[in-house]
């Protein structure tokens, strides 16, 4: 195996590993009080703001964009990785984290479906082979295995298939965007689109709710009379 694969392997291990780690800052986070949509907005935001920072010193020129290519990563922020952070949060406030673990890595089989039908890539025995091999991985590590053991809601297995198709959508935006951006660039903007998102909805949803509080209070003020 060449450096340049065994260092892609490890990067894909790695990867995984972060990944999984999610979850237990989640934990974290919400045990602290903080809504799961605040905890996906809060990890866009600080990770557009180191990722933005290290860029502006080591290699600016990954920071300029064509901003027609808007959608690449509208795409890849907010249609993949902001909706399906908010479904995993879901899934896992729901039911559990292993729960949640085994139907996102329903993921691998989305993408081969959407490569299929996107770009005319063949189905292989060996990609089927390796989509089983890691799905039953993902469940005897899990415990899930045998079943019975843990019974899953129907609500709780749609948000889970729905975290696991959003998360599928990211290498299909990402192939799209990396014909005319490197990987730096893809990185930060789709971290920036998904702290930006997030943190219009929360302030919408907070306006909402004043407004809401206010019609109230002008309503009881209005019957006291």
């Amino acid at each position: 195996m060449e450096k340049e694969e065994r260092k892609a392997c490890f990067s894909i291990v790695m990867a995984a590993a972060l990944w999984g780690c999610m979850g237990v800052f989640l934990r974290l986070l919400t045990g602290a009080g903080l809504p799961s949509n605040a905890g996906v907005a809060l990890r866009g935001c600080l990770s557009a703001l180191l990722y933005g920072v290290y860029l502006a010193i080591k290699e600016p020129k990954a920071l300029k964009i064509d901003p027609r290519h808007w959608y690449y990563f509208f795409g890849s922020g907010v249609c993949s990785l902001m909706l399906s952070g908010m479904c995993y949060f879901h899934t896992i406030q729901a039911s559990s984290m292993a729960v949640a673990a085994v139907l996102l890595y329903t993921s691998p089989a989305f993408v081969i479906l959407l490569s299929a039908l996107c770009f005319h890539e063949k189905i292989t025995l060996r990609k089927l082979g390796a989509l089983v091999v890691t799905f039953a991985g993902c469940v005897l590590v899990t415990g899930l295995f045998p079943l019975g053991q843990q019974s899953v809601a129907p609500g709780v297995i749609l948000w889970g298939l729905c975290a696991g198709f959003t998360y599928a959508l990211y290498p299909i935006f990402n192939k799209l965007a990396l014909r005319d951006y490197g990987v730096n660039t893809l990185t930060f903007y789709t971290c920036l689109f998904i702290g930006s998102q997030l943190v219009c909805i929360i302030i919408l949803r907070q306006i909402r709710i004043g407004i809401h509080v206010r019609c109230n209070l002008i309503v009881q003020i209005i019957n006291r009379r």
